[in-house]
C-alpha cells in the first residue's frame, strides 16, 4: 500500500501480510478504488463544507493554494463515487445502492 509522507511528499510503499485479519477498514480519500474490497463508503460532503474541521485540525496550511488542491481532490473524488454501494449523505443519512 502507498504511505505517503504529507512533508515531504515522498511516497514509500509498505507491504503488508493481511492474510489473518478477517475485517480491514480502509480509510482515505481514494480508499474506494482500492481492488478487491466488499464495502465502498462515499461521503457526500465537499471542503467546503468540512472546512471548519480542516481549520480546526491544524494538520495542513489553509492558504488559497491549499483550497485550490482540495478543489481538484474534489473533483477527482467526485469521479470515484460511481465505486459507491454505500453513500452517507449532507444530512448524514445512510443510503444503500441496490
Amino acid at each position: 500500500m502507498p504511505c505517503i509522507d504529507i512533508i515531504t511528499e515522498k511516497v514509500d510503499r509498505l507491504v503488508t501480510d493481511f492474510s489473518d485479519i478477517d475485517l480491514l477498514i480502509i480509510d482515505g480519500l481514494y480508499a474506494i478504488a482500492t481492488e478487491g474490497i466488499d464495502l465502498g463508503v462515499y461521503i457526500d460532503l465537499t471542503y467546503k463544507e468540512t472546512k471548519k474541521n480542516q481549520m480546526l485540525r491544524g494538520k495542513e496550511l489553509t492558504d488559497d493554494h491549499r483550497w485550490k488542491v482540495l478543489e481538484k481532490e474534489h473533483q477527482s473524488a467526485t469521479e470515484l463515487r460511481r465505486l459507491a454501494n454505500t453513500f452517507v449523505s449532507r444530512e448524514y443519512k445512510v443510503l444503500f445502492r441496490d
